[in-house]
């Protein structure tokens, strides 16, 4: 309390000093005096409490961050390796495994000095470039890739795609590949429908023709310029051609004389050939082609079907051309990655190259035609890959296939 008579009664308080400086009075037995000391002590007190600014506090928010815990991306996630690529032993697994590159760095799955390869492929990436029909259409693809996939041919050359088993997506493998050779290519790209179904090939595209296979076989003396011929084939927007068949019942009755007569056809005016045939039609295809794709599925079973699919080739005397085969692991996800693996094991060593496909929801749910630009990224990158193996494949081989 003041004391009566002080000069200082009848003044207004002085303003209270500034949050960051003392208080300007610190002892005595005033009213001021014990209101300093109590803010004195309240702040030594909270000075002990709290830490400084730009010590703890700071620290903790400028403490890296640990990341998450390393899980594969299937959306990046996948491989390719040859096995004898641009090599010219004919023992299967010959060569050596390229290198890793960095992850940062747009580096093909495979490269033309590094002819072999391991088939480790979940963690290497398959990177593409855009280009072609449509750049929706087509991913981008580093210039090695780009360079093999149009690897030029000094012939016709015929490719069968095999499913190992029902429900591989042999299939849709076949119209992928055609899709992505025919886009990247300046040469004509055919597929045939040899296996007609709710499923089949036909029904996967739209066709422009009311023509079928059978009316090609029927019509095969008249067909002598591109120009007739173009006719019985459907183009989709890829430029890839497709001889459709949808239900007619007489082309699982085809003999050994109507595939020669076919494929010779087509021949004559496309540079690839691709035939999607039926259980039933499979040995007379492979006498007439120059390559082979076995579509194997991401499943507990792909181990099993691809040893046995081996074994029957092995057996009816096609041990060459499944050693030149590429392996094709379809639907792959992040669950099936251990039976991918044991699958890779039967193959590795006894074909020349293994591709990784993932899972896609849209060619899963696709009950007629796939609209390639509602595929993923990683699934066009996955194709163009194994189309870029595919044609370095035939390359090297002669253009007249071994009967």
């Amino acid at each position: 309390m003041r004391s009566a008579g002080s000069p200082t009664a009848d003044r207004a308080p002085a303003a209270e000093p500034a949050e960051t400086s003392e208080p300007a009075e610190t002892s005595g037995t005033g009213e001021r005096g014990l209101l300093s000391r109590f803010v004195d002590n309240a702040r030594r007190v909270g000075s002990m409490l709290t830490p400084a600014r730009g010590t703890a506090s700071q620290e903790r928010d400028s403490a890296p961050k640990q990341p998450a815990a390393d899980k594969p991306d299937l959306q990046l996630d996948h491989g390719t390796g040859e096995q004898q690529l641009f090599s010219g032993s004919t023992t299967p697994g010959g060569g050596s495994r390229p290198p890793t590159a960095a992850a940062d760095q747009p580096a093909p799955a495979y490269t033309a000095d590094s002819p072999g390869g391991g088939t480790r492929g979940w963690r290497r990436l398959a990177r593409v470039v855009t280009g072609g029909h449509s750049s929706a259409a087509r991913p981008q693809l580093p210039p090695a890739e780009l360079e093999r996939l149009r690897t030029p041919l000094d012939g016709s050359r015929g490719l069968v795609v095999l499913g190992c088993t029902g429900g591989a997506g042999q299939t849709v493998t076949t119209l992928m590949l055609g899709h992505t050779l025919a886009a990247y290519r300046d040469d004509r790209v055919v597929a045939v429908d040899i296996n007609p179904g709710p499923q089949s090939l036909s029904r996967r595209i739209r066709t422009q023709t009311p023509e079928t296979l059978t009316s090609l076989l029927a019509n095969t003396d008249a067909l002598h310029a591109y120009s007739t011929l173009r006719g019985y084939t459907s183009r989709t927007p890829s430029g890839l051609e497709v001889v459709a068949t949808l239900d007619d019942p007489y082309v699982q009755t085809l003999d050994d004389r109507d595939y020669i007569t076919l494929t010779g056809t087509l021949r004559r005016h496309y540079a690839i050939t691709l035939l999607d045939p039926a259980a039933t039609g499979v040995a007379r295809a492979l006498p007439v082609v120059n390559g082979l794709v076995l579509v194997a599925p991401a499943s507990a079973d792909a181990a099993r079907s691809v040893a046995l699919t081996f074994e029957w080739l092995d057996g009816h005397g096609y041990a060459d051309l499944r050693s030149r085969a590429i392996v094709v692991i379809n639907g792959v996800s992040r669950r099936s990655l251990a039976d991918v693996d044991a699958a890779e094991q039967v193959a590795r060593g006894n074909c020349r190259a293994i591709v990784r496909v993932p899972w896609d929801d849209h060619i899963a749910s696709a009950q007629s035609v796939i609209d390639i630009k509602a595929l993923r990224q990683t699934t066009r990158r996955a194709h163009a890959a194994l189309a870029a193996v595919v044609a370095a494949s035939l390359a090297a081989r002669s253009a007249e296939p071994k009967r």
